[in-house]
């Protein structure tokens, strides 16, 4: 999981997609998800997507300044 904080820029961020820096070994990755934070912060949470969490592709997806956001594989 990728876990932005908070995006300051100035501008909306779009994104097209999401490597991993490195080989990922023992895993498979499927593909990628934004994962909306429901505004209580990231925790443990059973399945996926996590009740009361919203999800959307990454590709096309836009951050806006002052916004949070996680990734999830």
């Amino acid at each position: 999981m990728i876990d932005v904080a908070r995006y300051d820029g100035r501008e909306p961020a779009v994104f097209d997609r999401v490597v991993p820096n490195e080989d990922i070994e023992g895993l498979r990755v499927l593909g990628y998800l934004v994962v909306t934070d429901p505004g209580e912060g990231i925790r443990t949470a059973d399945g996926f997507p996590p009740k009361s969490f919203h999800t959307e592709t990454v590709q096309g997806f836009t951050l806006r300044p002052g916004r949070c956001r996680s990734w999830s594989s």
